[in-house]
């Protein structure tokens, strides 16, 4: 009886481990992937609109047309259902 329960309690603590592994090997390549997914973002929303680069022209007609050209471009759309519908609300 006593053998029976020592196999079974080592049985149990080898699928504690290999689920632990398992658990902490998906948690790492998450983590890997998420970085390059964050960096992608971050880096796409920050080329959206840049004044800071018409800031740092000496020149003040370059810049008065770096402002003129960042006036013109539209904005980005809000993400879907940001924008009330122009009926409902009598605008």
């Amino acid at each position: 009886m006593n053998g029976s329960r020592t196999k079974t309690q080592q049985a149990h603590w080898v699928e504690k481990v290999l689920l632990g592994l398992v658990l902490g090997s998906v948690l790492f390549c998450a983590g890997l992937l998420a970085f390059p997914i964050w960096s992608a973002i971050t880096q796409i929303a920050s080329q959206q609109r840049e004044p800071h680069r018409c800031v740092t022209m000496s020149n003040d007609a370059e810049r008065l047309e770096c402002y003129d050209r960042e006036a013109e471009r539209s904005p980005m759309p809000p993400a879907k259902g940001a924008n009330p519908p122009a009926m409902i609300f009598g605008r």
